[in-house]
């Protein structure tokens, strides 16, 4: 126990105008707990005189401070007792022990609360002994819901590994990842590994499926995970033995939003057998095929046997309506057209379906129809049919009748059968009473006969022609290689045909200086023109003559010479008869003069000379004589020089010394738009522009003062609105008295030329166009910065960079998209083909826009497709890319541009779609052309080269593909191509 401490405070209040005063003593004792006694002694006046003495307030202190400690002892002692009973009794209860009862006397409140804590007790047994009833019971249950969940697992398990499937379950991801949670004992069976070995091994199931399976078939199931569909997928799956097994897989999955990903099951069956079977299912089907086309073709061989057939089972009539409606099928099934007619009353008996589809008229109204052979056969073939009619009441069992005439169809054209007949039944008497027939549509075989023999005539009647003119025609290569060779240049130049093919024309037909005038001939033929000289070659015997060579280009189906035709004229005879023509005219010359001398001496001796005289007029006619045949050959060779002009291929026209025309080849027709008769005189002016005509005229003046040769290019308006252009080049005839006579000119036609060199030149102009733009940007931009101007403004400047980057780019995308075009146009691009999965192509072209139609606030929707396509992937990518920009760039914010592919049966159709603003009907074909823009300011405000479609279409066709376009104005547009799917 401590001792006591005192505090000694004075409070002062105030009552009546007089000062109170109190004595507080503060004492803590300890005995069980802390106790603080407070004494309060109020301080009367009558305590004053003791505060003056210290001793007595200190004896006083002691003595109450001992009365204090006896009275805390005692009370404290009474208070405790109970106290510590009470403790006593809680820590039974604690430790469970609620049987003893607490009995406490003294302290009421105590006395109240230790009945509280036996209450208490009580209540606790009673609440203990219900919870450990409940608790048994709970148990219990507890135990028997846990047995029969272990005996539900057991037969779970039981029946999932003694099933003959594999049953798995996969937790998969996002990223086309998965994670394997149970597989059944089934999978042994199925895949010929345990459960462990495809635990331990993720990848082990994926590495043994067939590779294209696992693209075309596995990989787009993911899809449907994600989507929580039901699928049913056939693959290919390498069996641990070594052996490929047909797995049929049933995919179920529901998604598991606490771990993220989709909770998978998998039921895999092994359908190898029934693959088996429907190959063998199928293999039978071909094989029936074949044996009802083999059954079919051998219908009239085997139908004597069939007849036999029938005649011996006339009772078993339920055979013999099976077999009836087998045949019916059979028949019915036949591409061609099967009937059984009688021949005695003209009507059918029976026809198939065919029959009645090539017809288009009901089965009955053709057996009842009495009428039905004149209405359907051709007018000229009617007398044909009915002799036919009646060589079938004649005809043999074994004989076929076969034949051909015309019969109008369902269409109402006029169509082609070949028919054969031969003998289904007889009557009693022995005649032919049904006649069983197949008929087949042979009228285009018949049209491509016909065109056939047209061909070979035609080709004939060409050959016959080279053959019979007599000029000698020969064909080379480029390189001098004789691959043509008539029958005239074998009299010629004395080879024959077999000796001269493959020979060099340089060496086996000597010409001298021609090495020196090739270079002038190739050059001539490039530019399109043919050339023509006079040559002395060699015959094979050593001797030589002349001849005029005509040499025109031979083109391939794309424009390219690939060969030279030549005509050899042999003019020995023209030569000589000039010689001749030249000797004649001296000598007649001469004797002219001798003559006139001799003329005039025998005038003076007429009567002396008159046998002389006489003698010299026969000699003159003679001569005369001579002259006529000199003229004779010359209007040969006249006429030899109008056969060579009417077959050459440019026009060539001779006008007189006033312009007047006298001769125009045939070749001038189709360039001037005019006959020859129109051409003579002065209409050849009537068909040429008014301004190209009087420039003509101008230089036909000038030239014709000064005799030089001109050329010009001359503007042809046909009647029917043709316009033609033609380069005209005119050489004047001079006489030996220098006089011009008249004028000798050809004309070429140019204007596919002319064409040409305009589409270059507009290229080139839009070209430098589409440079200039944005080159001059970039100069500008830059100059700025160079300048300095922007020097104090670094945003200004950085935004002068930005346009100068962005024109930049946009410049080397038009040199880029160029360059692709001229090559796909130049046939240089080798596509590289290979099967290519079309959704996984669609998927990178909507990837690799992605950013750009985040920014014009497009939705860019693309519907899975599981197909595959034999492209080229980059291409295809390219195209797509090139469709999904124009749709990005030209459709309004919030809208959506939608890609999407379908297979059709022969071909895969894309589609683009777009809400834009349409594009106008008259430019639906247009924009797919260089530089074809919808709109002029599309280049400014989208940034397009106008090069993009055309690049399209130019992929698409290298593909054998089609591209087209369909569109509403204000709704949007919708870009299709197809590419082709190659046999299998």
């Amino acid at each position: 126990m401590r001792s006591p401490n005192y505090i000694r405070r004075f409070l002062q209040f105030p009552q009546e105008i007089s000062l109170q005063f109190l004595l507080i003593a503060l004492l803590a004792l300890q005995i069980i707990c802390s106790i603080s006694i407070i004494l309060i002694v109020p301080e009367s006046y009558f305590l004053v005189p003791l505060s003056h003495s210290i001793e007595k307030i200190i004896f006083l202190c002691i003595i109450a401070g001992i009365l204090a400690a006896i009275g805390i002892t005692i009370i404290s002692h009474w208070v405790s007792k109970p106290i510590l009973e009470l403790k006593i009794a809680a820590k039974k209860m604690a430790t469970g022990d609620l049987e003893e009862s607490i009995t406490i006397s003294g302290v009421s409140e105590l006395k109240e609360l230790a009945m509280s804590l036996n209450q208490m007790a009580k209540q606790l047994q009673v609440s203990l002994t219900d919870l450990i009833a409940l608790n048994t019971v709970d148990i219990s249950d507890r135990l028997r819901l846990e047995q029969e969940l272990a005996n539900s697992q057991t037969k779970l398990n039981d029946i999932l590994n003694t099933a003959t499937a594999s049953i798995a379950s996969f937790r998969v991801y996002q990223n086309y990842t998965w994670q394997a949670e149970f597989y059944s004992s089934g999978c042994l069976t199925i895949f010929g590994y345990t459960a462990e070995e495809l635990m331990a091994d993720k990848q082990l199931w994926a590495s043994r499926i067939l590779l294209e399976d696992w693209q075309s078939v596995i990989i787009p199931c993911f899809q449907g995970i994600f989507n929580q569909c039901n699928q049913t997928v056939d693959y290919r799956f390498l069996h641990k033995d070594n052996s490929w097994r047909w797995i049929r897989a049933v995919f179920t999955s529901r998604r598991d939003e606490q771990a993220n990903c989709w909770i998978m099951i998998s039921v895999d069956t092994d359908i190898t057998e029934r693959k088996e079977m429907e190959q063998q299912l199928k293999i039978a089907s071909d094989e029936l095929e074949k044996r009802v086309i083999l059954r079919t073709s051998e219908l009239a061989e085997t139908n004597q046997l069939l007849k036999r057939e029938i005649q011996e089972r006339k009772q078993a009539e339920e055979a013999l309506a099976a077999s009836q409606h087998f045949i019916e099928t059979i028949a019915d099934t036949t591409p061609n057209l099967l009937y059984i007619v009688n021949p005695i009353q003209k009507r059918f008996v029976y026809v198939n379906q065919q029959y009645v589809k090539f017809f288009g008229r009901p089965t009955e109204e053709i057996k009842l129809s009495e009428t039905f052979f004149t209405e359907v056969t051709h007018p000229n073939d009617v007398m044909k049919v009915f002799e036919n009619f009646q060589k079938l009441t004649r005809l043999t069992d074994e004989e076929i009748i076969e034949n051909e005439f015309r019969v109008r169809n369902f269409d109402g054209e006029w169509r082609w059968l070949h028919t054969r007949d031969v003998v289904f039944s007889r009557t009693a008497d022995g005649l032919p009473e049904q006649i069983l027939g197949t008929a087949v549509d042979v009228t285009v075989a018949k049209e491509l006969e016909t065109a056939r023999m047209q061909a070979e005539q035609q080709i004939h009647f060409q050959a016959s022609l080279l053959d019979a003119v007599h000029q000698a025609v020969i064909v080379t290569d480029l390189s001098g290689t004789i691959i043509y060779w008539n029958r005239y240049a074998e009299t010629m130049y004395g080879w024959t045909a077999e000796e001269a093919l493959g020979n060099s024309i340089i060496e086996l037909i000597p010409i001298p200086n021609l090495q020196q005038q090739a270079s002038e001939i190739m050059n001539q033929l490039r530019l399109g023109a043919s050339w023509s000289g006079e040559f002395w070659v060699q015959k094979r015997n050593g001797t030589v003559f002349p001849c005029i060579v005509i040499d025109s280009p031979i083109y391939n189906e794309r424009g390219e010479i690939t060969g030279v035709i030549g005509v050899s004229i042999d003019i020995s005879d023209r030569v000589l008869a000039e010689e001749e023509l030249k000797r004649t005219k001296a000598e007649l010359e001469v004797r002219v003069a001798q003559r006139t001398a001799e003329l005039i001496q025998a005038n003076r001796q007429l009567q002396h000379e008159l046998n002389q005289r006489q003698q010299a007029e026969i000699a003159l006619q003679e001569e005369l004589l001579e002259r006529k045949r000199a003229e004779a050959a010359l209007q040969q060779s006249e006429a030899l020089f109008r056969s060579l002009s009417e077959s050459a291929p440019i026009g060539i026209f001779k006008t007189d010394a006033q312009g007047n025309c006298v001769y125009a080849n045939p070749r001038c027709q189709p360039i001037s738009g005019l006959k020859m008769e129109e051409s003579l005189g002065d209409g050849w002016m009537r068909s040429i522009d008014a301004n190209d005509l009087n420039n003509i005229l101008a230089q036909w003046r000038e030239n014709k003062t000064k005799q030089q040769e001109f050329s010009v290019e001359i503007c042809y308006c046909h009647p029917d609105g043709t316009v033609r252009f033609g380069r005209t080049k005119i050489a004047p005839i001079i006489s030996k008295t220098g006089e011009t006579i008249g004028q000798v000119g050809t004309i070429e036609d140019i204007t596919e030329a002319r064409a040409i060199e305009q589409m270059k030149s507009e290229f080139i102009s839009i070209v430098s166009h589409e440079l200039r733009t944005p080159l001059a940007s970039i100069r500008g931009s830059l100059g700025l910065i160079a300048a300095g101007v922007l020097d104090d403004d670094p945003e200004a400047a950085k935004q002068m960079l930005e346009i100068a980057a962005i024109e930049a780019d946009r410049l080397v995308r038009l040199v880029n998209d160029i360059v692709d075009l001229e090559r796909l146009e130049l046939n240089k691009v080798t596509l590289d083909k290979q099967w290519c999965d079309a959704y996984s192509l669609m998927q990178q072209s909507v990837q690799a826009l992605r950013h750009l139609s985040e920014e014009s606030q497009i939705t860019l929707q693309l519907e899975p497709v599981s197909m595959q396509i034999w492209a080229d992937a980059d291409r295809i990518i390219q195209t797509l890319v090139n469709l999904l920009s124009n749709a990005i760039k030209f459709s309004p914010p919030q809208s959506i541009v939608k890609l999407s592919a379908q297979e059709q049966s022969d071909r895969v159709l894309f589609q683009v779609q777009d809400c834009g603003r349409g594009i106008p009907a008259d430019k639906l074909e247009t924009i797919f052309g260089r530089f074809q823009q919808v709109d002029a300011s599309d280049s400014r405000s989208k940034g397009g080269t106008g090069l993009g479609l055309a690049i399209c279409r130019n992929i698409i066709q290298q593909h054998g593909g089609t591209i087209w376009v369909e569109s509403i104005l204000e709704k949007g547009s919708t870009f299709y191509f197809t590419l082709p799917l190659p046999w299998e």
